[in-house]
């Protein structure tokens, strides 16, 4: 791993989606702790296998009949895509009596292959959401295009910036900004330019590079 890499622990939350259990404690000794998982069911399959004080984050596409699976689960779902989920989730977590992290997530290129918000949805969907006594709004999660071009990939992280200092703006029971997720491997260093605080990074993480 590269020795950069660990000097932003606590920033990155390593994706372990298809890692083995052995890859996923070998991060771990090395003291991460925030773990992501694209889907439900992988999560499952490895909370009870993984260290206690794991924080895991679901940071894929979820489905509304999957959220009372992983309600106690994650520390913070990143993929909050529409006003609907966002009903399901706070529902659920009054059922179990617990209140939920979640980022919104935009879709700030309006890429037709990404899930989210438009941007200029957002500050009035926080507001709608006012209503909702189960769920914690942290901020918002950012997907960078899938583009060469490093200036446009740029310029989507810093709109996402700017949209989550107005987010910061908006004061009420159920919101705390202070998540700005954007980055993955291939652009976490454009999204650090452009100042997330959350990196979701994946198949760097596992490189066997020395530190």
């Amino acid at each position: 791993m590269k020795k950069e890499l660990l000097n932003l622990k606590d920033k990155i939350v390593v994706v372990s989606k298809n890692r083995s259990i052995n890859e996923i404690r070998e991060i771990y000794d090395q003291g991460f702790r925030m773990f992501g998982e694209n889907r439900v069911q992988e999560l499952l399959s490895k909370v009870d296998y993984t260290p206690s004080d794991i924080q895991w984050h679901l940071i894929g596409h979820l489905q509304r009949n999957k959220v009372s699976k992983i309600i106690k689960l994650c520390s913070l779902i990143h993929s909050v895509d529409s006003f609907r989920l966002l009903e399901k989730i706070n529902r659920e977590s009054k059922k179990q009596n617990t209140i939920t992290n979640i980022l919104l997530q935009v879709n700030i290129a309006l890429e037709d292959t990404k899930y989210g918000f438009n941007k200029n949805e957002v500050l009035d969907t926080i507001k709608k959401a006012s209503v909702f006594n189960n769920i914690l709004i942290k901020g918002i999660m950012v997907i960078g295009p899938n583009i060469s071009d490093e200036k446009m990939i740029l310029d989507v992280f810093y709109q996402g910036y700017d949209l989550y200092n107005k987010c910061k703006e908006i004061k009420q029971h159920n919101v705390c900004i202070d998540t700005y997720s954007a980055g993955m491997s291939n652009d976490y260093k454009l999204a650090l330019k452009a100042n997330s605080t959350l990196l979701r990074l994946g198949s760097i993480m596992f490189e066997k590079d020395n530190v």
